[in-house]
């Protein structure tokens, strides 16, 4: 394993050789899949160097982080949409301010250069505002804001009521999934390929980059433990496969749509519009709060079409942060 880890005394600002790490992941508050160590075991491989620091206080585990190192830049995260500071506790601006402190200083003496963290959306925990405060605070500089879009499943009660709210071409188009009788399921793990095959072909007619293989899916439900990943796809009444989603279970309350699409040739079907609705009724059911449908922009610039695209499905907005630290 090429991870290491530091522990880091945020109290003496000094590194300790010696400390007894216990299982700390089940106090973490909020915590997220892409925090796991299970996770960062297995994708380390997608960065030079990867470390684990372990933030401690009067002896006790406070805060964890993994941070990723290409070349002389330091990556929160390396290889996932978004990373943080795993908290243990409730945390003083202090003690968030010391953590930071203690990250240039591992920074400086591996000669890194540059810092660039990318934060989650606050439907994921609000303490992200207090880390985002810091961090402004130490001197990191905004690089670029992502809109992100999600459903607050709390405004959904049923199907019924839920597409009544939809602007007029939204409830046209569920209308046309229900006289096509398009047909929504879920698919078993060790069938996901039958909704893969159908993102494969989206990402492909949209020019979309594919950042995950079937192998790379099939390792993390094979390998990660943790993983708690689910797939669906919509069938037309041909039994054709025309769209399909890929859902992570990020944390207890936020379940996050890594991959969805349709296939062009099916379009006149509308079947995001059915799919869009099925989701937030199958995640409501499941007891979660929030059904994040992931950014619609990239490096903070915007796709104004699948912006609006999505907040007539019903999404709202929120931003997700990208910052950068000089050294």
């Amino acid at each position: 394993m090429n991870m290491k880890t530091i522990i880091y005394d945020i109290v003496e600002n000094e590194f300790k050789k010696e400390f007894c790490i216990y299982d700390y992941e089940q106090y973490i508050v909020n915590k997220i899949f892409f925090e796991t160590l299970e996770f960062h075991e297995y994708h380390e491989k997608n960065c030079e160097q990867l470390y684990r620091v372990i933030n401690v206080k009067k002896g006790r585990i406070i805060g964890v982080y993994y941070i990723g190192i290409r070349g002389n830049q330091a990556f929160m995260p390396y290889s996932s949409p978004f990373s943080q500071i795993n908290i243990l506790q409730k945390l003083s601006y202090n003690d968030f301010n010391n953590i930071i402190n203690g990250m240039k200083k591992i920074c400086k003496e591996n000669d890194i250069k540059e810092i660039n963290v990318s934060l989650p959306p606050l439907i994921y925990n609000r303490e992200i505002e207090t880390q985002f405060l810091v961090m402004i605070n130490n001197g990191f500089k905004i690089d670029y804001i992502n809109v992100n879009h999600y459903f607050d499943l709390m405004d959904f009660e049923n199907q019924e009521s839920f597409v009544s709210k939809l602007p007029h071409a939204q409830r046209k188009n569920y209308k046309r999934t229900i006289k096509e009788n398009l047909k929504f399921y879920k698919v078993e793990n060790n069938k996901f390929e039958d909704a893969f095959e159908v993102i494969e072909i989206n990402r492909k007619e949209k020019g979309y980059p594919l950042r995950m293989s079937r192998e790379q899916v099939r390792d993390i439900l094979q390998f990660n433990s943790s993983a708690n990943i689910e797939f669906f796809v919509i069938e037309n009444r041909e039994g054709n496969k025309i769209a399909s989603a890929m859902v992570y279970k990020v944390n207890d309350n936020v379940c996050q749509v890594i991959y969805w699409g349709h296939i062009d040739k099916y379009s006149s079907q509308r079947p995001m519009s059915l799919l869009s609705v099925k989701l937030c009724e199958y995640y409501k059911n499941k007891g979660m709060r929030y059904l994040d449908i992931g950014p619609s922009s990239e490096n903070g610039n915007w796709n104004i079409n699948l912006a609006q695209f999505k907040v007539d499905m019903g999404c709202m907005d929120t931003s997700k942060f990208t910052l950068k630290l000089k050294l």
